[in-house]
């Protein structure tokens, strides 16, 4: 019976309705000013925070970088890493050596692709040009996404500094969004969506506002440099944070009672606008006119099977350390649910109840429905058009299935939407910390418990790799055997073939008609049966001589380069060429005549 009235009692504590007289934060929560100056509010609080934040990271992302070798990515070596490590020597290429970095010809000759309507990342290419100069973009990838969890989790400190203004509640909250499973997930596979730090810093900065501790000005002029920054990482994280900042605002405008927050609201939120707008006229010369100029309307990828699994919140994932080994097997049984994005959802039970708690007490304060109402839209939409658990799709239909066709959302993923979710979860969960009565032991134990659950897995979580990288390309051997900007073929033509890591070690020496930039450029014409030949998986057709010979001749081809042995399917593919390869530099280079006289 003792234990039985333990229990009664700390549920009691946990999820007891209202809130004790002095321990409910205002409708929008700040410290009086006299704490905010205490020691442990002060800039020192700050520079500990990053400084753990930062140990943290490396702990986790340096052992296997190190382990793996000279040349290792952190993450997976895949066709998008090897795009960013492109994109990330480009920009600073191009506008060095007076190219237009808009129009790419280097990659899919001879149409060339638009580098507004790809994720060309160019904010953190200009912002990272001193490394890749000195260090190469590989260096430059690396750093990034060391940084991306660091600066993450250091500006949602800074906004739950500004909300609660306790170091360990923020220090918490900071880390639940900045180590959060969508961020660790996304550090493998998607530099442009690890980097979310701008998001939590917008709401300090709208937060200092509302409080009157930033003026004006630099309230303006620091929130459109963030939506700069923003448009120059991913377009879509732009788009998304202007709909879901303006609902935010809206919802807040709602439920905060008349007298001197709701002015503070009011002003705070004109001054955003003008901030937009600001934000619009510096983008709008730079990027927008090319942008326009290349749209497609549509959407590209399945919003369906890209959106997060409702099962997936309370079943670990593989990138936890409590979801290895059991969990890979476990979700094995329901391969519809096996996928990344499916499993960026995951919170734990402990993270739950923590969340339930702050709900159940604060839920008739304006803040608690600010975070409710907020915390429920973004989950919702990140479920995608069609509720799905365990993988198999419901009968209910989501929010999104009738939002996704609005001009900005229609080529949006729902998963992406999950980061929005933990910046509520971590100001929710640094209020209950700072705000709840609940015993001080209780609380260490409920935030011991979902570190234990969100603990990043060091094997699985945040792993390092390395690409197949002939020394045709970096070692340079490209320079003697290529003339300058001369087109290639480089095969296997797949889009998992690094050729766009190849061309960037070479300095951009050639032009290729292969690439990988997200899709396929629209107007890149070439005959299926071409295709399949290329791609050395299966043997070639039968028109497939007669269509090489004329796509070659037509794109003016000089050179093919074969990254495997000319063995089987591989000699078949090469054979219309009726050239001696040069075997160099772990490659084989196949020299073509002019194209006026190759037949």
């Amino acid at each position: 019976m003792s234990q039985l009235r333990v229990w009664q009692r700390m549920s009691y504590r946990l999820f007891r309705r209202g809130a004790e007289p002095g321990r409910c934060p205002p409708a929008i929560p700040c410290a009086p000013p006299d704490q905010c100056v205490k020691p442990g509010c002060g800039p020192w609080s700050f520079l500990v925070a990053g400084i753990a934040y930062l140990l943290l990271a490396g702990v986790f992302a340096l052992p296997n970088l190190v382990r793996a070798g000279p040349g290792a990515v952190i993450g997976h070596a895949n066709r998008d890493t090897t795009a960013f490590l492109w994109y990330l020597a480009w920009w600073p290429h191009a506008l060095s050596h007076g190219i237009n970095p808009f129009n790419i010809h280097l990659v899919w000759q001879p149409v060339g692709v638009n580098a507004a309507w790809i994720t060309s990342i160019p904010a953190l290419a200009l912002l990272l040009a001193p490394v890749s100069h000195v260090y190469g973009a590989t260096a430059a990838l690396n750093l990034a996404l060391l940084l991306s969890p660091v600066l993450a989790a250091w500006m949602a400190f800074g906004m739950n500094m500004e909300l609660c203004a306790a170091f360990w509640p923020s220090l918490f909250g900071g880390w639940l969004f900045g180590f959060s499973v969508y961020e660790i997930t996304q550090m493998q596979y998607d530099l442009n969506l690890a980097m979310t730090f701008a998001l939590p810093a917008g709401v300090w900065l709208f937060l200092r506002r509302c409080h009157g501790r930033i003026s004006r000005r630099v309230f303006i002029g620091m929130t459109a440099l963030l939506w700069c920054f923003e448009f120059g990482v991913f377009t879509e994280t732009f788009a998304t944070s202007v709909i879901l900042g303006a609902s935010a605002i809206i919802v807040a405008m709602t439920l905060v009672p008349k007298g001197a927050d709701f002015s503070a609201l009011r002003r705070t939120a004109i001054e955003s606008l003008w901030a937009w707008l600001l934000a619009i006229a510096i983008l709008l010369p730079i990027f927008l006119a090319p942008l326009l100029r290349g749209y497609t309307a549509g959407g590209i990828w399945s919003r369906g099977t890209n959106s997060v699994d409702l099962a997936a919140v309370m079943m670990p994932s593989q990138y936890v350390w409590l979801g290895t080994p059991w969990a890979r097997h476990l979700w094995a049984y329901f391969p519809e649910a096996a996928s990344i994005t499916s499993q960026v959802g995951y919170l734990g039970v402990p993270l739950v109840v923590l969340l339930a708690a702050y709900f159940r007490r604060y839920w008739t304060t304006s803040h608690g429905r600010i975070l409710l109402i907020l915390f429920s839209m973004t989950f919702l939409l990140s479920l995608g058009p069609q509720l799905k658990v365990l993988g198999h799709p419901m009968w209910l239909l989501m929010p999104w299935y009738y939002l996704a066709h609005l001009p900005l959302l229609e080529k949006a993923l729902p998963f992406r939407v999950f980061s929005y979710v933990t910046i509520t979860i971590s100001a929710a969960a640094a209020l209950w910390l700072r705000y709840s009565p609940v015993p001080t032991g209780w609380k260490w134990l409920v935030s011991s418990l979902v570190i234990l659950t969100l603990l990043p897995n060091l094997r699985a979580g945040v792993g390092a790799s390395r690409y197949a990288n002939p020394n045709f390309f970096r070692q340079g051997l490209c320079h003697q055997y290529l003339q300058p900007h001369e087109t290639v073929l480089i095969l296997p033509f797949r889009s998992h073939t690094p050729v766009m890591l190849w061309q960037e070690e070479s300095g951009f020496t050639f032009s290729m008609i292969n690439g990988f930039t997200g899709w396929t450029p629209a107007n890149f014409k070439m005959p299926r049966n071409l295709l399949a030949g290329l791609t050395l998986q299966r043997p070639p057709p039968s028109e497939y001589s007669a269509q090489l010979r004329k796509f070659l001749q037509r794109n003016d081809v000089g050179a093919v380069i074969l990254t495997v042995p000319p063995q089987g399917v591989s000699a078949a593919a090469v054979a219309p060429l009726h050239s001696r390869p040069i075997f160099v530099g772990g490659v084989w280079l196949y020299k073509l005549p002019p194209s006026t006289a190759f037949r």
